[in-house]
């Protein structure tokens, strides 16, 4: 995974610090949080999933030494991004991830977010 450019990082921060000032606003009694990271709208297989890119590239490294799979699957009305991994062919050293979507009431004040294309090559 590469880390992003500077123009999609600026979107993306730009963005977060907006929804963040109309989330400051809102209703506390709602227990709304803060948005953290660099959302994104993640792109895999023709699927989208709005997540923090900084989060998913943590994770990347995190499984540097292993063989891994990622897609994008529906659990329910939300898209998760699943994540498979593995250190060999007969290795019983297995695991998933599972990253869901940002909640809805984040993603309502993510307007113009940047479109990272994931390969699965």
């Amino acid at each position: 995974m590469w880390p992003l450019s500077l123009e999609e990082k600026s979107k993306s921060q730009v963005n977060r610090k907006l929804a963040n000032k109309l989330l400051l606003k809102a209703d506390k009694s709602l227990g709304y949080k803060s948005i953290k990271g660099s959302p994104v709208i993640l792109s895999l297989d023709g699927s989208t999933i709005v997540l923090d890119y900084d989060l998913l590239r943590k994770l990347y490294r995190t499984l540097k030494n292993r063989h891994v799979n990622t897609k994008i699957e529906w659990r329910g009305s939300a898209p998760v991004l699943m994540i498979y991994h593995h250190t060999g062919n007969w290795s019983k050293d297995t695991g998933t991830i599972e990253l869901k979507q940002l909640p809805s009431y984040k993603m309502e004040l993510l307007t113009d977010l940047p479109i990272i294309e994931l390969n699965t090559d």
